[in-house]
């Protein structure tokens, strides 16, 4: 009878931590179905940032340039 006992109360513990386990796993539902909404609206791929052209100059520089026009004579 002694070594009934422990088994019971092995599977008895065991079946406890089931129904922890299942009590977390519903409360864990709500916050996977708000999550899932958001998931299941498809987001727009994020746009990449685009790069600086190296041939486009800034303002300053542009600013800055001085023109030199020489005239070759003929």
């Amino acid at each position: 009878m002694r070594g009934a006992a422990p088994g019971k109360k092995t599977s008895g513990l065991q079946q406890k931590n089931v129904e922890v386990k299942t009590k977390k796993n519903k409360q864990k539902t709500p916050g996977n179905g708000d999550g899932g909404s958001t998931s299941e609206t498809p987001q727009p791929p994020r746009k990449k940032r685009a790069r600086v052209d190296p041939t486009v100059e800034n303002e300053e520089t542009f600013m800055n340039r001085v023109e030199v026009k020489v005239k070759i004579p003929e």
